[in-house]
């Protein structure tokens, strides 16, 4: 998105603005309108939120919203500011990546080849399924797709 009137640098409007920036710069789509389909809102909201003569506001709950699903952090960086923090680079978690809870997976299923299913089995099955399922969304945010929560 381009600005058409200035933003003060280091204002919210500037923040927002840089944020669907970015968004466009990881998704090849117009950021605002890629913000506006993930968030469920108009247009002309988030562009009001990034007006600084208009009465627009971008929620908290929003804008982590954004931050999480695109791996954006013009916003964070923001808020970092106005509390006299910067922010720094996480260290990768280092639990089991997608091979390491695929291959549990794969051993649990062969464990099951006695055709018992126990309810310990269940359980480490639902545990595995989740964990599969939290590495697909984080895969997911950052690549800058939409994350669906899946139930077991």
């Amino acid at each position: 998105m381009s600005a058409v009137k200035p933003r003060p640098r280091g204002s919210v409007h500037d923040a927002i603005t840089r944020a669907f920036d970015e968004i466009q710069q990881r998704t090849g789509e117009q950021g605002i309108a890629a913000a506006a389909a993930t968030l469920g809102v108009s247009q002309w909201l988030l562009y009001a939120a990034s007006d600084p003569d208009r009465d627009g506001e971008l929620s908290l709950l929003r804008a982590g919203l954004l931050t999480q699903v695109y791996g954006i952090r013009e916003l964070a960086e923001w808020l970092a500011d106005k509390a006299g923090c910067d922010l720094v680079e996480r260290t990768p978690a280092s639990g089991p990546g997608f091979s390491g809870v695929l291959a549990a997976l794969g051993q649990t299923v062969q464990d099951l080849s006695d055709q018992h299913l126990s309810d310990d089995d269940v359980r480490n099955i639902q545990a595995l399924i989740r964990k599969l399922h939290g590495l697909m969304a984080t895969d997911r945010a950052s690549a800058g797709a939409r994350l669906h929560e899946v139930r077991t």
